[in-house]
Protein backbone atom coordinates (compact mmCIF):
# COMPACT_ATOMS: atom_id res chain seq x y z
CA UNK A 1 0.00 0.00 0.00
CA UNK A 2 1.42 3.35 -0.91
CA UNK A 3 1.25 5.86 1.69
CA UNK A 4 0.60 10.10 1.09
CA UNK A 5 3.83 12.16 2.02
CA UNK A 6 2.90 13.91 4.76
CA UNK A 7 4.44 17.22 3.85
CA UNK A 8 2.15 17.14 0.50
CA UNK A 9 -0.63 16.13 2.87
CA UNK A 10 -3.31 18.96 4.87
CA UNK A 11 -6.03 17.83 6.77
CA UNK A 12 -7.78 20.92 8.36
CA UNK A 13 -10.99 21.82 9.04
CA UNK A 14 -13.33 23.23 6.40
CA UNK A 15 -14.06 26.75 5.68
CA UNK A 16 -16.99 28.61 4.19
CA UNK A 17 -14.32 29.12 0.97
CA UNK A 18 -14.15 25.63 0.48
CA UNK A 19 -17.97 25.36 -0.20
CA UNK A 20 -17.14 25.25 -3.93
CA UNK A 21 -14.41 22.68 -3.44
CA UNK A 22 -16.75 20.64 -1.41
CA UNK A 23 -19.51 20.41 -4.12
CA UNK A 24 -16.99 19.08 -6.55
CA UNK A 25 -15.96 16.66 -4.45
CA UNK A 26 -19.70 15.82 -3.48
CA UNK A 27 -20.28 15.64 -7.30
CA UNK A 28 -17.67 13.24 -7.69
CA UNK A 29 -18.90 11.07 -4.73
CA UNK A 30 -22.50 11.11 -6.62
CA UNK A 31 -20.99 9.47 -9.51
CA UNK A 32 -19.34 6.69 -7.64
CA UNK A 33 -22.31 5.95 -5.38
CA UNK A 34 -24.17 5.84 -9.06
CA UNK A 35 -21.65 4.31 -11.43
CA UNK A 36 -19.74 1.67 -8.86
CA UNK A 37 -22.29 1.11 -6.22
CA UNK A 38 -25.84 1.44 -8.31
CA UNK A 39 -27.31 3.72 -5.95
CA UNK A 40 -30.05 5.48 -7.98
CA UNK A 41 -31.08 7.16 -5.43
CA UNK A 42 -29.31 10.00 -5.38
CA UNK A 43 -30.43 13.51 -7.26
CA UNK A 44 -28.04 14.82 -9.12
CA UNK A 45 -29.61 18.11 -9.10
CA UNK A 46 -29.30 18.44 -5.72
CA UNK A 47 -25.20 18.48 -5.57
CA UNK A 48 -25.40 21.96 -7.25
CA UNK A 49 -28.14 23.25 -5.91
CA UNK A 50 -28.11 26.20 -3.02
CA UNK A 51 -29.77 23.19 -0.69
CA UNK A 52 -26.48 21.40 -0.57
CA UNK A 53 -24.17 24.72 -0.43
CA UNK A 54 -25.93 25.10 3.13
CA UNK A 55 -25.98 21.30 3.88
CA UNK A 56 -22.00 21.87 3.86
CA UNK A 57 -22.44 25.10 5.63
CA UNK A 58 -24.56 23.33 8.25
CA UNK A 59 -20.92 21.09 8.82
CA UNK A 60 -19.21 23.89 8.51
CA UNK A 61 -20.34 25.82 11.29
CA UNK A 62 -22.16 23.50 13.46
CA UNK A 63 -20.94 20.35 12.94
CA UNK A 64 -17.61 18.59 12.22
CA UNK A 65 -16.36 18.67 8.72
CA UNK A 66 -12.54 18.12 7.80
CA UNK A 67 -11.00 18.84 3.84
CA UNK A 68 -7.88 17.00 2.83
CA UNK A 69 -5.60 18.62 0.51
CA UNK A 70 -2.57 17.58 -1.19
CA UNK A 71 -0.27 20.28 -2.90
CA UNK A 72 -3.38 22.63 -1.90
CA UNK A 73 -5.94 20.98 -4.14
CA UNK A 74 -8.85 19.09 -2.20
CA UNK A 75 -8.88 15.80 -2.29
CA UNK A 76 -11.10 14.30 0.28
CA UNK A 77 -13.25 14.99 2.68
CA UNK A 78 -14.56 13.64 6.47
CA UNK A 79 -18.04 15.39 8.26
CA UNK A 80 -20.52 13.82 10.64
CA UNK A 81 -22.65 15.01 13.53
CA UNK A 82 -22.07 15.46 17.09
CA UNK A 83 -25.37 16.86 18.37
CA UNK A 84 -27.75 14.81 17.24
CA UNK A 85 -29.44 13.16 20.44
CA UNK A 86 -31.70 9.85 19.39
CA UNK A 87 -34.00 9.41 22.40
CA UNK A 88 -33.73 5.77 22.06
CA UNK A 89 -29.99 6.02 22.74
CA UNK A 90 -28.93 5.96 26.48
CA UNK A 91 -25.88 7.92 25.16
CA UNK A 92 -25.16 10.73 22.61
CA UNK A 93 -23.41 9.32 19.53
CA UNK A 94 -21.82 11.11 16.92
CA UNK A 95 -22.84 10.28 13.33
CA UNK A 96 -20.17 9.82 10.46
CA UNK A 97 -22.41 11.06 7.50
CA UNK A 98 -19.99 11.49 4.58
CA UNK A 99 -16.19 9.52 4.19
CA UNK A 100 -14.92 10.94 0.79
CA UNK A 101 -11.16 10.51 -1.18
CA UNK A 102 -10.49 11.10 -4.62
CA UNK A 103 -10.24 7.68 -6.76
CA UNK A 104 -6.93 9.01 -7.86
CA UNK A 105 -5.77 9.56 -3.94
CA UNK A 106 -7.56 6.12 -2.58
CA UNK A 107 -5.35 3.37 -0.45
CA UNK A 108 -2.74 6.43 0.50
CA UNK A 109 -4.28 6.67 3.65
CA UNK A 110 -5.66 9.63 3.48
CA UNK A 111 -9.09 8.40 4.74
CA UNK A 112 -7.39 6.92 7.57
CA UNK A 113 -6.08 10.59 8.40
CA UNK A 114 -8.99 12.04 7.58
CA UNK A 115 -11.16 9.24 10.37
CA UNK A 116 -8.37 9.83 13.00
CA UNK A 117 -9.30 13.87 12.67
CA UNK A 118 -12.56 13.00 12.96
CA UNK A 119 -12.32 10.67 15.88
CA UNK A 120 -10.04 13.34 17.96
CA UNK A 121 -12.35 16.01 17.24
CA UNK A 122 -15.89 13.27 18.60
CA UNK A 123 -13.39 13.01 21.57
CA UNK A 124 -12.90 16.49 22.00
CA UNK A 125 -17.00 16.44 22.05
CA UNK A 126 -16.71 13.96 25.18
CA UNK A 127 -18.92 11.50 22.96
CA UNK A 128 -17.11 7.83 22.68
CA UNK A 129 -19.10 6.12 19.90
CA UNK A 130 -19.79 7.14 16.51
CA UNK A 131 -22.52 5.18 13.83
CA UNK A 132 -21.44 5.49 10.04
CA UNK A 133 -23.75 3.96 7.36
CA UNK A 134 -22.60 2.76 3.95
CA UNK A 135 -24.79 1.25 1.36
CA UNK A 136 -24.88 -2.94 1.35
CA UNK A 137 -22.48 -3.21 -0.97
CA UNK A 138 -19.59 -0.38 -0.66
CA UNK A 139 -17.58 -3.92 0.54
CA UNK A 140 -14.34 -1.29 0.23
CA UNK A 141 -16.33 1.28 2.72
CA UNK A 142 -17.10 -1.90 4.87
CA UNK A 143 -13.73 -3.33 4.99
CA UNK A 144 -12.01 0.01 5.58
CA UNK A 145 -14.26 0.82 8.66
CA UNK A 146 -13.74 -3.16 10.23
CA UNK A 147 -10.35 -2.44 9.79
CA UNK A 148 -10.81 0.56 11.90
CA UNK A 149 -12.66 -0.91 14.60
CA UNK A 150 -16.15 -0.60 13.45
CA UNK A 151 -18.82 -3.55 13.62
CA UNK A 152 -21.80 -4.66 12.66
CA UNK A 153 -24.59 -2.81 14.19
CA UNK A 154 -27.79 -2.72 12.16
CA UNK A 155 -28.84 -3.48 8.87
CA UNK A 156 -31.31 -0.66 6.95
CA UNK A 157 -33.23 -2.36 4.20
CA UNK A 158 -35.48 -0.64 1.40
CA UNK A 159 -38.52 -1.81 -0.89
CA UNK A 160 -40.06 -0.15 -3.99
CA UNK A 161 -43.44 -0.52 -3.68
Amino acid sequence: MMHMEKNKLQIRKAKIEDLNALINLRKEHFLYEKNELGNELLDFNWVSSEDSRNDFKYFILKQIIFIAEVDNNPVGYICGEIDIKKPWYKENIAILTNLFVKEKYRRKNIGKYLLDYFIDSVKEHRLNKIEVCTRYNNNIAINFYEKNGFKDFSKQLIIDI
